[in-house]
């Protein structure tokens, strides 16, 4: 029996070292694909940069709720524009201090730009820090992808179901 391993690398789109890392890599085929974290200014650079390889290599998104500027701005996510560390993230979400709605709404800026930038869907979604694993997160994708059929690939993480 033969299997096939994927070798994924996350955070495209964090700094140009890392970025020009992973491009080097893809080109190389020492990877199979990365997840790509789109808050940042030079997004639409890496976007491009990394166009030309959609369709040989998994390009997915990375959600990122943690230590980055917020594209969103200011909200109880983000008080001051950068998202909180972990530790200051997922106890907060659970209990309700901070709103859903702004969840919900820097994950849907995030998720659009890289649509709008690569002109495609994502070949598959995880998470800066895992926090693809929080409840919140996973309604999210739950709500965004209502059809499981027309979901991208969760990557690392148990199926979500089709239960709110």
């Amino acid at each position: 029996m033969t299997r096939r391993i994927r070798l994924i690398a996350d955070d495209y789109g964090l700094a140009p070292g890392v970025c020009a890392g992973i491009l080097d890599l893809l080109d190389r085929r020492r990877l199979t694909g990365t997840s790509c974290m789109t808050g940042f200014p030079e997004w639409a650079g890496a976007a491009a940069r990394i166009r030309p390889l959609c369709g040989h290599a998994a390009i997915g998104l990375h959600l990122t709720l943690t230590d980055q500027p917020a594209v969103t701005g200011k909200s109880s996510l983000a008080p001051e524009g950068r998202l909180p560390p972990l530790r200051s993230l997922a106890l907060p979400v659970l209990r309700g201090r901070i709103d859903k709605r702004d969840v919900h709404a820097e994950l849907d800026a995030q998720y659009s730009r890289f649509v709008e930038a690569l002109g495609r869907k994502p070949d598959f979604i995880d998470g800066h820090q895992h926090v693809h694993f929080l409840p919140v997160v996973r309604g999210w994708l739950r709500a965004y992808f209502p059809d499981a059929a027309g979901r991208p690939v969760l990557r690392g993480a148990p199926a979500l179901g089709d239960a709110a």
